[in-house]
């Protein structure tokens, strides 16, 4: 049997060596999955769904820091004008400043539920 194989071997050395050659790539093709560089870690390589999760949870972390910072100038910007009402002699309207803060208040808890639940999908 085994000298069988050789002669066969020997005439198809050929198409032995191409129909290896073939499966090898089949196999190749099939069973791995392209992978990139991480998005948050250049060293771990990641699959194009693992990818797409990691771009959904960079643009929320964006999204959140991007409401905190307009937050931010919000607050800035109602303290700023108060103030300047203030020294121009004008009366303070203590409902507009607690309505205000309030609103901010709302806006920054909305903010920390955003923040929380990113940081649980970042844990799975």
């Amino acid at each position: 049997m085994l000298n069988l194989m050789s002669q066969l071997n020997k005439i198809n050395y050929p198409k032995t060596v191409s129909l290896v050659v073939a499966v090898l790539f089949f196999v190749w093709a099939v069973g791995c999955q392209p992978t990139v560089p991480s998005l948050r870690n250049p060293a771990i390589k990641v699959t194009a769904p693992q990818l797409q999760v990691e771009l959904e949870a960079l643009i929320a972390q964006f999204d959140i820091r991007k409401a905190s910072l307009e937050e931010q100038g919000k607050f800035r910007e109602l303290v700023l004008n108060n103030a300047l009402l203030v020294a121009e002699g004008g009366t303070l309207n203590p409902v507009g400043i607690l309505t205000g803060l309030l609103a901010f208040y709302g806006v920054g808890s909305g903010i920390n539920d955003g923040r929380k639940a990113i940081s649980k999908l970042k844990k799975k």
